[in-house]
Protein backbone atom coordinates (compact mmCIF):
# COMPACT_ATOMS: atom_id res chain seq x y z
CA UNK A 1 0.00 0.00 0.00
CA UNK A 2 1.42 3.32 -0.65
CA UNK A 3 1.61 6.65 0.89
CA UNK A 4 -1.34 8.87 1.21
CA UNK A 5 -1.24 11.89 -1.30
CA UNK A 6 -3.32 14.95 0.53
CA UNK A 7 -4.11 17.81 -1.36
CA UNK A 8 -3.76 21.88 -0.75
CA UNK A 9 -7.56 21.62 -0.08
CA UNK A 10 -7.22 18.99 2.93
CA UNK A 11 -4.58 21.50 4.15
CA UNK A 12 -6.69 24.05 4.20
CA UNK A 13 -9.81 22.59 5.77
CA UNK A 14 -7.84 21.33 8.56
CA UNK A 15 -5.76 24.86 8.63
CA UNK A 16 -9.07 26.25 9.14
CA UNK A 17 -10.14 24.03 12.23
CA UNK A 18 -9.68 25.31 15.63
CA UNK A 19 -7.66 23.92 18.26
CA UNK A 20 -10.39 22.88 20.95
CA UNK A 21 -12.04 21.09 17.95
CA UNK A 22 -8.68 19.30 17.36
CA UNK A 23 -8.65 18.21 20.91
CA UNK A 24 -12.03 17.15 21.05
CA UNK A 25 -12.07 14.97 17.89
CA UNK A 26 -8.55 13.20 19.34
CA UNK A 27 -10.82 12.85 22.44
CA UNK A 28 -8.21 15.09 25.03
CA UNK A 29 -10.00 17.10 27.37
CA UNK A 30 -9.04 20.08 28.73
CA UNK A 31 -9.74 23.23 31.13
CA UNK A 32 -10.06 26.77 30.54
CA UNK A 33 -8.36 29.26 33.01
CA UNK A 34 -11.07 31.53 33.84
CA UNK A 35 -8.47 33.76 35.83
CA UNK A 36 -6.61 34.59 32.28
CA UNK A 37 -7.57 38.06 31.24
CA UNK A 38 -6.11 38.40 27.50
CA UNK A 39 -4.26 41.76 26.98
CA UNK A 40 -4.51 42.09 23.48
CA UNK A 41 -7.35 39.96 22.29
CA UNK A 42 -10.83 39.45 23.73
CA UNK A 43 -11.00 36.16 22.25
CA UNK A 44 -8.15 34.21 23.50
CA UNK A 45 -8.42 31.64 26.12
CA UNK A 46 -5.96 30.27 28.08
CA UNK A 47 -6.10 26.06 28.46
CA UNK A 48 -4.37 23.22 30.13
CA UNK A 49 -4.76 19.86 29.05
CA UNK A 50 -2.35 16.53 29.19
CA UNK A 51 -1.73 14.57 25.83
CA UNK A 52 -1.16 10.80 26.94
CA UNK A 53 1.62 8.80 25.09
CA UNK A 54 1.85 5.39 24.01
CA UNK A 55 5.77 6.49 23.59
CA UNK A 56 8.58 5.95 25.69
CA UNK A 57 8.77 9.88 26.28
CA UNK A 58 5.79 9.42 28.39
CA UNK A 59 2.63 12.31 28.80
CA UNK A 60 3.02 15.91 28.43
CA UNK A 61 1.78 18.35 29.75
CA UNK A 62 0.43 21.73 28.13
CA UNK A 63 -0.20 24.99 28.80
CA UNK A 64 -1.65 27.16 25.89
CA UNK A 65 -3.23 30.43 24.77
CA UNK A 66 -5.96 29.47 21.95
CA UNK A 67 -7.77 32.02 19.93
CA UNK A 68 -9.89 31.08 16.73
CA UNK A 69 -7.18 29.02 14.08
CA UNK A 70 -4.11 30.14 16.28
CA UNK A 71 -2.52 28.61 19.08
CA UNK A 72 1.04 29.69 21.78
CA UNK A 73 2.61 27.35 23.65
CA UNK A 74 3.18 28.93 26.60
CA UNK A 75 5.59 26.33 28.09
CA UNK A 76 7.80 25.93 24.71
CA UNK A 77 7.43 29.20 23.54
CA UNK A 78 6.54 28.18 20.44
CA UNK A 79 3.25 28.68 18.07
CA UNK A 80 1.22 28.02 15.49
CA UNK A 81 -1.87 28.93 12.66
CA UNK A 82 -4.08 26.17 12.05
CA UNK A 83 -4.15 22.19 13.03
CA UNK A 84 -1.47 20.78 11.07
CA UNK A 85 1.16 22.81 13.12
CA UNK A 86 -1.47 22.13 16.42
CA UNK A 87 -1.07 18.36 15.87
CA UNK A 88 2.96 18.33 14.13
CA UNK A 89 3.77 20.17 18.30
CA UNK A 90 1.85 18.33 20.36
CA UNK A 91 2.62 14.61 18.53
CA UNK A 92 6.40 16.23 17.66
CA UNK A 93 5.53 14.59 14.40
CA UNK A 94 6.01 15.56 10.73
CA UNK A 95 3.20 16.92 8.44
CA UNK A 96 2.98 13.90 7.10
CA UNK A 97 1.73 11.97 10.26
CA UNK A 98 0.12 15.03 11.90
CA UNK A 99 -2.37 15.18 8.09
CA UNK A 100 -2.42 10.82 8.77
CA UNK A 101 -3.47 11.69 12.59
CA UNK A 102 -5.99 14.77 11.18
CA UNK A 103 -7.57 12.39 8.74
CA UNK A 104 -8.24 9.48 10.71
CA UNK A 105 -9.59 12.19 13.53
CA UNK A 106 -12.33 13.19 11.15
CA UNK A 107 -11.34 16.50 12.28
CA UNK A 108 -12.68 19.52 9.75
CA UNK A 109 -15.18 17.07 8.58
CA UNK A 110 -19.06 17.86 8.36
CA UNK A 111 -19.56 15.77 11.49
CA UNK A 112 -17.19 17.71 13.28
CA UNK A 113 -17.90 21.64 14.32
CA UNK A 114 -14.99 23.86 13.56
CA UNK A 115 -16.05 26.94 15.89
CA UNK A 116 -16.18 25.83 19.53
CA UNK A 117 -14.63 29.17 20.93
CA UNK A 118 -17.78 30.94 22.03
CA UNK A 119 -16.07 34.91 21.74
CA UNK A 120 -14.59 35.56 17.93
CA UNK A 121 -11.33 37.29 17.97
CA UNK A 122 -12.30 41.24 17.62
CA UNK A 123 -8.34 42.23 16.90
CA UNK A 124 -5.87 41.79 14.34
CA UNK A 125 -3.48 40.87 17.23
CA UNK A 126 -3.05 37.67 18.69
CA UNK A 127 -2.12 38.03 21.88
Amino acid sequence: MGAQVFDQQQVEVFNQTEPLAVLKALGVSWTVDSSFKPTKSAGTQRITFRRESTTKRGSRDFEMLVNQHKWYDTRWSVGGNGAVSFVMHLFECNFYSAMVKLKKSRVGTKAESHSVLPVPCQAPSLF
